[in-house]
């Protein structure tokens, strides 16, 4: 089955410092003080959010992020996503999806 996340989106990005454990939401085009520190690890994308709406400048999503480099996608949690948890960066929707609900059983 094809999941579509269509419902609720908008561009923005991840953030977090290279070899961290969480990236952080932020507005496309909002600063972040380690823009221009190479141990910055960024992810420009579009954040999904299928079931709750959410103010345009909103940065407390949960949802998916699909990152535009590399097409894979994680899930966000009230604007945070662990690195570090089972469930990580996906290849597909469709697969983290089905990772997140083995996880919580």
């Amino acid at each position: 089955m094809k999941f579509t996340y269509r419902k609720y989106q908008k561009r923005a990005k991840l953030v977090g410092l290279a070899g961290g454990e969480v990236l952080w939401l932020l507005n496309e085009h909002d600063e972040w003080i380690h823009d221009v520190y190479e141990e910055s690890d960024i992810h420009h994308g579009v954040i999904y959010s299928l079931h709750q709406s959410f103010h345009p400048k909103s940065t407390s999503i949960t949802g998916y992020f699909k990152d535009t480099d590399t097409g894979c996608w994680i899930k966000v949690e009230k604007g945070a996503a662990a690195l570090k948890a089972t469930v990580g960066w996906m290849e597909s929707l469709e697969e983290l999806i089905q990772a997140d609900s083995l996880e919580r059983g």
